[in-house]
């Protein structure tokens, strides 16, 4: 076949199988298993959990995709007790999915029930040999690691998907093959892993837990179908293996693989929304490489199009975070430090400004972000064409190096240089807001938001560059924005992460409110089973 080039193309195996992969799972969505029992809750009863879940989520900023991984984590805290009898946690860890939304009622079978209590009964085995194995010291700590393992793979389970796996496994097979480590000798072993690692923090956007989960079954490929002795072995092991998997996470060849991989993301992605509509006519397709490129500039409008409308959700999430956020802080800290300890009055100007300025300033933000151009889209044409043709002369590498360490005087020179953009830039922030008559809380307060409202304006922006494939350029006047708004972002980011562990509002719902709401929901479901089974004992008597 040829293109307007006069280039003989050929398609792969690889690229085949892909496409009989999408076309195989096609099938098998379309076949519905009527015979199996499927589990069911009052439809009134969700509906009071499901606005619950959305409250809760409102107050914890999290990431759509993560949010049934986060709650299948919560569930597992609060059942997940030592003593506990965990044949009682399986069922209700899927009807509580079911109430908060995050499964469709009456879709999931009873036979996952099981399922998920074999993966519940391989962790509670493996942690009983770490308790009677290991000291008392640091044993909390790999409770909770693996509490976390045990809640990524009950949502794999839950959510196995054929063609996600296949694009990624398709992905990795492509970049192995382009990606050549430039002296870089003592990496050789792991760059498999690394590879890897980076395809699924930017492709399918998995958070550390998710990744740990990945590289675990890496190691130990049986991982589902853990032996005895293999199970005993790794709780002997066990603080190896996590110190081995942290180190893959945060190994010297991660940032730069995935600056390179990020660059591949909105190709394998427009590739599986041209697939995923219908495999068998998309195979027909490709094999005409002239009628392929309207049919991927459409797929990149609509994908910018539901990426708009993503980012506008995501705004709108995080508007509300930080607003709900600000008020609470306002009623419990400034307002009360306002009349009896500063003036003895309340100062509403500052006061105002410390609460509308930050979601108003995210707002703006998600205003201004734009979604990428048709120059953009004719770069991803040709990326999908690089990936599913072999032709003549095709040779794609990318070669990666380990950044040279600085020396002393360099790096102490950059460490002054970046030590005078705080100074400047915290100070500048912190004599505007004394101008404006702020007190040290409201101060404090402000630069606190402030730094974790820039942070989630540039996660935010992030959604829409996850289809950028262009190098984006940097001028002097963005230089030095960038020179002056990093320690801001970097401040935001830091926050970000120690709040989310010490974040008082979703401590007080996850401990005070949560669990009687749960098992009030609970008895509510039971008594609503009775009365259905009551109901049904007359009609049969009739």
């Amino acid at each position: 076949m040829d293109d307007s080039f006069g280039v003989n193309y050929t398609i792969p195996s690889y690229v085949q199988k892909l496409f009989r992969t999408f076309e195989r799972a096609d099938k098998k969505d379309g076949i519905i298993s009527q015979a199996e029992n499927k589990i069911e809750i009052g439809e009134s009863i969700s509906k009071l959990a499901f606005v619950y879940e959305k409250i809760r989520n409102a107050i914890d900023y999290k990431e759509e995709h993560l949010m049934k991984k986060n709650a299948i984590w919560r569930i597992l805290k609060r059942r997940f007790v030592p003593g506990c009898d965990t044949n009682e946690i399986a069922e209700p860890l899927i009807k509580e999915l079911i109430l908060g939304g995050y499964a469709k009622n009456n879709t999931i079978p009873e036979s996952q029930i099981t399922k998920i209590k074999v993966i519940i009964d391989k962790y509670t085995e493996l942690i009983n040999h770490i308790y009677y194995i290991h000291t008392k010291s640091d044993r909390h700590k790999i409770y909770d690691w693996l509490i976390s393992i045990c809640a990524c793979e009950i949502e794999e389970d839950l959510s196995y998907n054929v063609t996600e796996r296949a694009l990624i496994d398709f992905m990795f097979f492509t970049l192995s093959e382009r990606i050549v480590l430039k002296n870089t000798h003592k990496y050789k072993d792991i760059r498999d892993i690394q590879i890897y690692i980076s395809i699924l923090k930017t492709l399918v956007r998995y958070d550390p837990d998710m990744i740990s989960y990945n590289i675990l079954r890496y190691y130990y490929p049986s991982w589902h179908n853990l032996t005895k002795p293999v199970c005993e072995e790794i709780a002997m092991h066990i603080y190896k293996i996590k110190f081995k998997i942290e180190l893959q996470l945060n190994h010297p060849l991660a940032e730069q693989l995935n600056r390179l991989v990020r660059k591949y993301v909105p190709i394998f992605t427009i590739l599986k929304d041209i697939i995923v509509i219908d495999p068998k006519k998309a195979f027909d397709l490709i094999q005409e490489p002239k009628s392929l490129d309207k049919v991927i500039k459409d797929a990149c409008k609509k994908k910018y199009l539901d990426v708009r409308a993503k980012l506008k959700r995501t705004s709108f999430r995080s508007i509300i975070y930080i607003f709900l956020t600000k008020m609470m802080i306002a009623l419990i800290l400034e307002i009360p430090y306002e009349l009896f300890i500063a003036t003895g009055k309340i100062d509403y100007f500052p006061l105002s400004i410390n609460i509308i300025f930050h979601p108003l300033l995210l707002f703006l933000i998600a205003l201004v972000i734009r979604v990428p151009s048709d120059e953009n889209t004719n770069k991803i044409i040709r990326g999908v064409k690089d990936i599913i043709y072999n032709y003549k002369g095709k040779n794609i590498k990318h070669y990666i190096k380990i950044p040279i360490k600085r020396g002393v005087f360099i790096r102490s020179l950059f460490q002054i240089l970046y030590s005078i953009a705080y100074i400047i830039t915290f100070g500048g922030i912190i004599f505007i807001l004394y101008t404006l008559h702020f007190n040290i809380i409201s101060m404090i307060l402000f630069i606190l938001f402030l730094s974790l409202v820039t942070f989630f304006g540039i996660k935010v922006r992030q959604g829409a560059q996850e289809l950028l494939v262009l190098d984006q350029k940097s001028g002097m006047i963005m230089t030095i924005i960038n020179f002056f708004s990093v320690p801001i972002i970097r401040a935001g980011r830091w926050m970000s992460v120690k709040f989310s562990k010490i974040n008082f509002f979703v401590f007080f719902f996850d401990v005070i409110i949560e669990a009687p709401f749960k098992l009030l929901i609970e008895v509510f479901e039971d008594w609503s089973t009775y009365i259905k089974e009551k109901k049904e004992e007359i009609y049969d008597r009739d």
